[in-house]
């Protein structure tokens, strides 16, 4: 891990998932998880960062696995996604700001999660922010990288000034996704029906929504 920039405080949370480094700015910070594995316990140290430019290759295959995985998950197409030029993704990546950023979990180096946190710019809405792009390799869930990645998020986007709620939707079948958010704190907004169309089949989405003001749930 990288030296701590002087304008960067540094505090641990210890908890029943072990002990998270914080870093306010930068947001870095890692989660120590204690597994088993062929009968010895092995420290795994997933960390969760901005992406940039240099990761577009990385973040191009996870995004395109997420999309051919789970289609009804996301408003994205894979069709869409895998025409782009990788140019073009490692510009968005090198672009990021408060309006649009997307995270990566790395273990071992290896990127196998997203999480991207959007706001909305206009003036009456910009009080809004949303979770979208959320995804864990298969051969890394149940090991609480979703929960890092969510909590990665929200604490990025409780650093901005006027934020008051996030948003986020949810294929309605979804169950362990719509578990892992309630477990959050976010709660049951509204149902979109027939949001998204794939070939004949359609899926309804639930709207779910936390709130940053104090007070009230999380």
């Amino acid at each position: 891990m990288r030296g701590r920039a002087p304008w960067e405080m540094e505090f641990c949370i210890h908890g029943s998932k072990g002990t998270r480094i914080f870093r306010s700015n930068r947001l870095l910070f890692c989660l120590r998880i204690e597994t088993i594995f062929q009968g010895r316990k092995a420290m795994v140290q997933p960390a969760v960062r901005l992406l940039s430019a240099e990761d577009a290759a990385a973040y191009r295959r996870v995004r395109l696995q997420a999309l051919r995985e789970h289609p009804e998950a996301f408003g994205s197409s894979a069709e869409d996604f895998a025409v782009q030029p990788l140019g073009d993704v490692a510009d968005r990546l090198g672009s990021q700001s408060e309006r649009f950023s997307i995270f990566g979990a790395f273990v071992g180096g290896e990127l196998v999660g997203l999480v991207g946190f959007g706001r909305d710019g206009g003036l009456k809405v910009r009080h809004r922010g949303g979770i979208y792009q959320m995804y864990v390799t298969p051969e890394q869930r149940g090991k609480g990288l979703g929960w890092l990645l969510l909590e990665y998020a929200v604490s990025h986007a409780r650093q901005l000034s006027g934020l008051e709620e996030i948003n986020l939707a949810v294929t309605v079948g979804n169950d362990s996704a719509r578990r892992l958010y309630e477990r959050f704190g976010f709660l049951f907004s509204h149902r979109e029906p027939r949001y998204i169309k794939i070939d004949d089949r359609y899926y309804d989405i639930d709207w779910m929504v936390l709130s940053l003001q104090k007070g009230e749930t999380k």
